[in-house]
């Protein structure tokens, strides 16, 4: 069933890609550079919404509820109205919440597991809304999305087998297939084609509901968010820098390390397979650990290590280039 699964929505993001170029540019839908971009040349924005058709409906008659599945879908609808708006940072926020906290219940009815509390739930939610929000802020050069999204997916498609949640690892097998798709048209130099908000939304809600059912499921916090070291430690660093500068995190900027990497020469494509790999280590660390063949201690550090060592590696640079 997965490989039918990974074929099925490679093949079919594929060909909705394909019709991708006039789709969009009808739309309008052009992200043209400026100060805080990372691109120098007008590209098309937004492919994520077909990819979003491919991985959810594939999902979904592969044995991912229906419920769930359209559960998903105002995150990608969200993210797409960005695209074509650009909706208030606060809105969006708003939404998100509503969203996640629809989707959590329906998880956890789903699977008929009691929360067991407000608190939980309430956590469970905020996580949601950190991993989305986090996912999108690192959607920032060429390759970097999909490169790492294709590891992380690999990673919870198979965590979730060996919880048993056999209709979330579907999903999360789809949305590997969509990022091969995508690959030719933006894993390059010169990008053809940008997720977008919508695409983004795509992978972060697609993370977050794999974290949410590890969870319920039993598995450890540390195992299920092990996949996403890289964009936890980036994200959440980024932030923090701009809080204790009292700026707005809600801003666009380049402060992330993927950014200031490029900014210092590394190619597009360079920094996102050094991501992607070392998002590979980190989601087989989770794997191995989850098999017992590894303390959860040392998949802990081991995570902690790559994540610290992916932020410092920007001031590593300046360093040595001072020298």
């Amino acid at each position: 069933m997965y490989w039918v699964a990974l074929l099925s929505s490679t093949a079919l993001a594929f060909l909705l890609l394909i019709l991708a170029p006039k789709l969009l540019r009808h739309q309008g839908l052009v992200d043209t550079p400026n100060e805080r971009s990372s691109h120098s040349q007008p590209t098309l924005r937004g492919a994520g919404i077909l990819l979003a058709l491919a991985a959810l409906g594939v999902s979904g008659l592969l044995g991912l509820p229906w419920i769930i599945a359209f559960s998903l879908a105002p995150f990608v609808i969200l993210g797409f109205l960005d695209d074509l708006f650009r909706l208030p940072a606060v809105s969006r926020l708003a939404a998100q919440f509503i969203f996640a906290g629809i989707l959590v219940w329906l998880v956890a009815t789903n699977a008929r597991i009691d929360i067991g509390g407000v608190v939980l739930g309430g956590l469970l939610i905020i996580l949601v809304v950190v991993i989305v929000n986090e996912t999108n802020f690192m959607d920032g050069i060429n390759g970097i999305s999909v490169g790492c999204g294709l590891a992380m997916s690999i990673s919870f498609a198979t965590l979730l087998n060996l919880a048993g949640q056999e209709s979330y690892a579907v999903l999360a097998v789809c949305l590997a297939g969509v990022c091969l798709a995508f690959m030719p048209w933006n894993f390059r130099t010169n990008a053809r084609l940008f997720l977008g908000d919508s695409g983004s939304y795509l992978l972060g809600i697609g993370f977050a509901a794999s974290v949410v059912v590890l969870v319920l499921a039993g598995t450890s916090l540390v195992i299920a968010l092990a996949p996403l070291t890289l964009y936890l430690f980036d994200a959440t660093s980024a932030i923090l820098r701009r809080v204790l500068r009292r700026e707005s995190p809600f801003q666009a900027h380049r402060g992330h390390a993927y950014q200031r990497l490029v900014d210092d020469g590394v190619r597009h494509v360079s920094v996102s397979l050094i991501a992607g790999f070392a998002t590979v280590i980190c989601g087989s660390l989770a794997v191995v650990t989850f098999l017992g063949f590894l303390p959860i201690v040392i998949l802990f550090v081991s995570c902690a290590a790559i994540g610290a060592s992916w932020i410092t590696a920007p001031y590593l640079r300046e360093f040595k280039s001072n020298r």
